[in-house]
């Protein structure tokens, strides 16, 4: 099984129940417990800046030059 990690124990025991093993989906979950394995949650992807507000740019203070000569 080709999981990449993100298979969580309903969904391993509805693939064993495809493949005719007789699991519950407690008796799955608590084999990866005893194992340690957990499986990777997709976070959603939110967009974190809002790069066309219309507030004021605050002073460069510190006088610093944060331009960039060229793309690396």
């Amino acid at each position: 099984m080709d999981s990449k990690y993100i298979y969580c124990s309903p969904r391993i025991s509805a693939e064993l129940h495809k493949k005719g093993e007789k699991v519950s989906r407690s008796y799955v979950e608590g084999l990866m417990k005893k194992h340690g394995i957990r499986s990777k949650v997709k976070k959603k992807f939110r967009v974190a800046t809002d790069s066309s507000h219309s507030y004021r740019i605050a002073e460069n203070l510190l006088k610093r030059d944060l331009s960039a000569d060229s793309l690396s």
